[in-house]
């Protein structure tokens, strides 16, 4: 099981737990018996004072080049939702994990959105902290993500259920039994992608969008 407060930055006050055939090992060095684990979690929650979210320790799929167990590679992907319901992806990119971490972030590449590769190796964010060390990301076809098309039509079936929010910037991760939806922000920025593909947001479909928003604004 993965836990995590269901407000946070960065992975801050996540724990995984991983079954080891009679008890659940966590990250941080403990083992709990399953009928002891609710109570740990209440204890958790009421001691650091915020919600936590309980969700399934989800492993890589192994075309990603990466080990199936370590930290969960993740992908942020913004879409944007017109007036008329037609759910648009705006960009897309990926984290991967680091040796030893239990949440992705910091080495982290484009995604091309119309056929789901990498644009290049993954680097570090933010700039200052850009290195030359790179994961093996394999062949060309080791580039493309599995399951790209099947994650866009889930984001939009989900988007066009939560249409009252116009940009939802959704994580995803890619497992052996398919791409699953994590959760959806609407706290989301496009720092990342701006600064990695040299260019502002506004040269997306979201400057559309929400010229749209906006004149339907003046009109009501």
């Amino acid at each position: 099981m993965f836990v995590k407060p269901r407000i946070g930055l960065g992975g801050d006050g996540s724990e995984r737990f991983r079954w080891q055939g009679r008890d659940f090992e966590s990250n941080r060095g403990g083992r709990l018996r399953p009928e002891d684990l609710g109570d740990y979690l209440e204890t958790r929650a009421r001691t650091e004072n915020r919600t936590l979210l309980v969700q399934p320790a989800l492993s890589n799929h192994l075309k990603l080049g990466v080990d199936a167990n370590s930290a969960l590679a993740t992908a942020r992907l913004v879409t944007g939702i017109s007036l008329d319901g037609n759910v648009v992806p705006l960009f897309a990119f990926i984290y991967f994990g680091e040796p030893n971490q239990i949440v992705a972030h910091g080495r982290v590449a484009v995604i091309d959105i119309a056929s789901g590769r990498l644009m290049s190796a993954p680097q570090d964010f933010p700039p200052r902290k850009r290195s030359d060390r790179h994961i093996d990301i394999g062949s060309d076809r080791a580039c493309e993500l599995p399951d790209w098309k099947t994650l866009l039509q889930h984001t939009k079936v989900a988007h066009q259920a939560c249409s009252n929010f116009v940009f939802i910037g959704w994580d995803a991760a890619f497992t052996e039994n398919g791409p699953v939806l994590l959760e959806g922000n609407t706290n989301w920025c496009a720092d990342v992608y701006q600064s990695l593909c040299g260019k502002p947001l506004g040269h997306t479909q979201f400057a559309s969008l929400l010229s749209e928003r906006l004149r339907d604004l003046d009109l009501t």
